[in-house]
């Protein structure tokens, strides 16, 4: 006895088309097992677009599965994916190219008015926000570096943008590589998009000497690492005005500095949003000899703990994984 197979029965049969599974039947369940291990959004985009029932499926999905890995900009209308370390240009738009990024946000410049907006390309039900900046000739290769535009900047100065915060569609905040007043040297500004030529500059103070390496926005503050380490806060007031309040120094640091030249910081927020990390890193440089080896890596997370005004360093991130970068930073 034994089985026989890929035969037809004489007298007729199923045909092997009819006995086929048909993709269009695939059930709910195993459609969302399928997308959950999809890191990528590419990769989401790209089930969806192959059947209409897996387009329903992926759309019912869609809130339940985990955020999808994000990619690394490399600048020049191209980025880089995680997960499978292909390179792919970002989609032609009517807002014009795109270099440069903060966080999930692409910063756009019409070729012809050379205004910018950011877009969330993940969200394209969000509409795209206008920005006061543009890019500058000399941009990084690396990345695209925007500055102010010069009409909007004090003293009609330009300044490179390190960094942007969009709190909301009505609200954004944007740090500064260099310093924006020529006394007291604030490194952070705000301004609606409602109307983005009037910026709203935080008002400078006689202690503002500050040099901000990274900003993030935790519990209605917008906290920021200084070049030693130290975490401040500015509270963020919002009403008919926005307004930033004065700079409170919440966890001080006492760093040599010749160790905090080469160290970089960075505020994150944990995956649930009940916490604030902060991740420093640095490459030193060892000399061996004549050589000078920038393989070593000297990687640390610690915990603000905001009501002690102390940190201590974090051991296990248990499921979180974090992304790190100058300018976007996020956990899942």
């Amino acid at each position: 006895m034994g089985l026989c197979l890929g035969k037809t029965p004489r007298g007729g049969g199923t045909s092997s088309s009819s006995s086929s599974p048909c993709w269009a039947d695939l059930p709910p369940e195993i459609a969302g097992v399928v997308l959950s291990r999809l890191g990528s959004h590419d990769d989401r985009r790209s089930f969806a677009g192959i059947r209409r029932e897996w387009r329903l499926a992926a759309q019912h999905h869609r809130t339940l599965l985990p955020p999808a890995m994000p990619c690394i900009n490399l600048g020049h209308g191209a980025y880089q994916s995680i997960t499978d370390g292909k390179v792919r240009c970002f989609a032609k738009s009517s807002h014009g190219r795109v270099d440069a990024s903060f966080g999930s946000w692409l910063l756009y410049e019409h070729e012809g008015s050379r205004r910018c907006s950011l877009l969330d390309p993940l969200s394209p039900s969000t509409p795209a926000t206008e920005v006061p900046c543009r890019y500058g000739n000399n941009r990084l290769a690396d990345r695209g570096c925007c500055h102010v535009l010069s009409d909007c900047g004090p003293l009609g100065r330009e300044f490179p943008v390190e960094k942007i915060l969009t709190l909301s569609p009505h609200l954004v905040v944007v740090m500064f590589q260099s310093s924006p007043f020529m006394i007291a040297p604030f490194y952070l500004a705000y301004f609606r998009p409602a109307t983005p030529t009037e910026i709203s500059w935080s008002p400078p103070t006689p202690t503002a000497g500050f040099i901000y390496k990274d900003i993030a926005f935790h519990r209605g503050k917008i906290f920021a690492v200084d070049w030693k380490g130290s975490l401040l806060a500015h509270e963020l007031v919002v009403g008919a005005t926005v307004s930033l309040g004065p700079c409170e120094h919440v966890i001080t640091v006492h760093l040599d500095d010749a160790l905090a030249m080469n160290a970089n910081y960075h505020p994150v927020t944990s995956s649930d949003s009940q916490k604030l990390l902060m991740v420093q890193w640095s490459i030193p440089n060892l000399m061996a000899g004549i050589k000078i080896d920038h393989h070593s890596m000297s990687l640390h997370v610690f915990e603000a703990d905001l009501d002690k005004g102390q940190s201590s360093e974090v051991i296990d991130l248990g499921n979180q994984v974090l992304f790190v970068a100058t300018t976007g930073s996020r956990s899942q």
